[in-house]
């Protein structure tokens, strides 16, 4: 456990210290259309312009001549052209007006990615400050553990066996606050029997010691007989 400790705290120490990449700047906004659509319409707009003003001399020449020497349909016409002129005029003012508002609205819509781009840099910059707490705080807790596992380590005692033999299994049996019961299988013999090891109390500050039977009825433990328990200092 106290490996597995270690090497969790050595990778997250490692995911704290790498680089933590940066966010993507927002690409320029390029309103070189909406701006030259607009100019467009304006010189459209100057010649409509233009050409309702000349309309309009021309038909007030035509006016003042005398009535003999101008057609009679020849005013009603050039009404008519300057009719045309003229919604050719209003067009083109409404034309300016609607490229100022497709302008207005991309410079409105570059306000909102800014805005949008603004905001999740600062969600991104708050997710990792929390992430990086989570790490420091899990950090801490693992350290903790970790000082904890060898505190126990340290306090580990030794149960020894009254004979020779070979641990073939172990079993945790309960534990109470930093005191875990132990039974173990020994193989005593080279027929395979087995045999017990006498129970002991734990003792977390002792050294190495042989453990003291628990009853009369197990202080000699015979090499055929079936298992018995120990009990030992925690070890994680």
């Amino acid at each position: 456990q106290k490996e597995g400790l270690t090497r969790e705290i050595a990778r997250l120490k490692q995911l704290q210290s790498l680089p933590i990449p940066e966010l993507k700047p927002l690409p320029s906004a390029s309103l070189t259309a909406q701006a030259a659509d607009i100019e467009k319409q304006r010189h459209k707009a100057d010649t409509a312009a233009r050409n309702l003003e000349q309309q309009q001399r021309k038909l007030d020449v035509i006016r003042a001549m005398p009535t003999t020497e101008v057609p009679e349909a020849v005013i009603p016409h050039e009404e008519i052209v300057l009719a045309e002129r003229q919604r050719e005029n209003n067009l083109s003012q409404t034309e300016i007006e609607l490229a100022k508002g497709k302008l207005s609205e991309a410079q409105e819509a570059q306000r909102n990615k800014e805005y949008e781009h603004s905001l999740e840099a600062s969600k991104r910059a708050i997710a990792l400050r929390e992430q990086e707490l989570r790490q420091q705080g899990t950090v801490a807790d693992l350290e903790a553990r970790l000082s904890q596992v060898e505190v126990q380590l340290s306090q580990l005692s030794a149960v020894r066996s009254p004979y020779g033999g070979k641990v073939q299994r172990v079993k945790f049996e309960s534990q109470t606050d930093q005191n875990l019961a132990i039974e173990l299988t020994l193989v005593v013999s080279s027929n395979g029997q087995l045999g017990r090891i006498p129970r002991t109390n734990p003792s977390p500050s002792a050294g190495d010691s042989s453990p003291s039977p628990s009853s009369p009825d197990n202080s000699s433990p015979s090499p055929s007989g079936p298992d018995n328990r120990a009990s030992d200092n925690p070890g994680q």
